[in-house]
């Protein structure tokens, strides 16, 4: 289902891209070297969770504690991509280049349906 991961500034990823192939795919590291993370990541852009700005990396962040790069995930899928991002000056999702509000906690409608995820795929 998914083709391609990216990963911003989230958690120990300062930037990683992984191509998955069609089929099983297996990610393999050693501890505390980011696989965790890796799916919180893609579970931040299905589920938008985890809330609040606690994920975000270090790499973001100025000597004053204040974001200067964004933190963003993108998905791209056989039929487009959908990415979420949060900075210093925005907090929303990305479908197919348009740019959609998170309202709350909760996900976009468009977003939702592009993806067509539900708590039994994950």
């Amino acid at each position: 289902m998914f083709n391609e991961v990216l990963i911003e500034n989230f958690q120990s990823h300062e930037k990683t891209k992984l191509r998955f192939n069609p089929g099983v795919n297996a990610i393999l590291g050693s501890s505390d070297s980011g696989k965790s993370a890796l799916l919180r990541a893609m579970l931040w852009v299905v589920e938008n969770r985890p809330l609040g700005q606690a994920f975000i990396s270090h790499w973001a962040f100025n000597d004053k504690q204040k974001i200067e790069k964004p933190c963003r995930v993108e998905l791209s899928l056989s039929d487009g991509t959908v990415s979420r991002q949060r900075g210093k000056e925005e907090n929303n999702y990305t479908l197919n280049g348009e740019a959609l509000d998170a309202p709350g906690t909760d996900v976009p409608d468009d977003v939702a349906l592009f993806l067509n995820l539900g708590e039994v795929n994950i």
